[in-house]
């Protein structure tokens, strides 16, 4: 079993928030806030064209890979670093998680990727993988084990990275998302309020966080699914420019 470490290591990358809306199997509205060293913001959206399908994606500069992408056949899949709990980092890896994500679209559904990829050697990660031709998934990988979900179509959903937000900090998140459910907010624009403006005011673990400017919230990405068609908003938080494109689906 991978050991606990409870202490913040601020020159790793340990992103994300994300939040899941659907609306019953064929509408789905999912947003991810990027928490990451300032340098590895991504700027817009590009494509590129994986197993004869166009992936849309906003590309981290390091690594090359991404933590949100979307196929024109319709699935949808997002990282968060770390599974269950923080893990101790121990390198070196096969490859980036980020790459990982786009090796995603290589099978011909994402729950075939789940069962059969080779994860040795990568580092715990949780996967979201949607598309309502396939049904919703959460795919969790802790280093030695790998656990695979359907999530429920009626039910939205936070995520908060085990890497950044320890088990107590991510209570208080879902809390603050529980308050806000009672508003009932319905729209793409209220949910990109609530990434923005959401919970209380807090440096440290907000929805929008900065720690001495070490790692910083860098993007707010959503992913609006309806009548077959994937609208994909990319908002850079540094440099305020916003990308937004149509995947086509099938």
């Amino acid at each position: 079993m991978s050991k606990i470490k409870n202490t913040f290591a601020p020159n790793k990358t340990i992103m994300c928030t994300v939040t899941f809306f659907p609306k019953g199997s064929h509408q789905y509205i999912l947003t991810s806030n990027r928490d990451v060293a300032p340098a590895r913001h991504a700027e817009e959206l590009l494509s590129q064209t994986i197993n004869g399908q166009k992936i849309t994606f906003p590309k981290d500069p390091k690594a090359g890979g991404t933590w949100i992408a979307v196929g024109e056949k319709g699935r949808m899949v997002c990282l968060l670093n770390g599974g269950f709990i923080k893990h101790i980092v121990s390198p070196p890896y096969k490859k980036s998680r980020g790459l990982i994500v786009l090796e995603s679209f290589e099978w011909d559904s994402f729950e075939a990727f789940a069962k059969e990829y080779d994860f040795e050697n990568i580092e715990p990660f949780t996967l979201i993988g949607l598309n309502p031709q396939e049904g919703y998934f959460e795919l969790k990988w802790t280093g030695e084990m790998r656990f695979l979900r359907k999530l429920n179509h009626h039910q939205p959903t936070i995520w908060s990275s085990s890497t950044l937000y320890n088990r107590p900090i991510r209570a208080m998140r879902q809390s603050w998302f529980d308050q806000w459910l009672k508003k009932a907010p319905d729209s793409p624009e209220a949910i990109i309020d609530f990434h923005l403006n959401g919970g209380e005011p807090d440096r440290i673990n907000g929805f929008v966080m900065n720690r001495a400017d070490i790692v910083c919230t860098t993007s707010i990405t959503q992913v609006v699914y309806a009548n077959s068609q994937a609208q994909i908003r990319h908002t850079d938080l540094i440099t305020k420019k916003t990308t937004q494109l149509q995947a086509v689906t099938t």
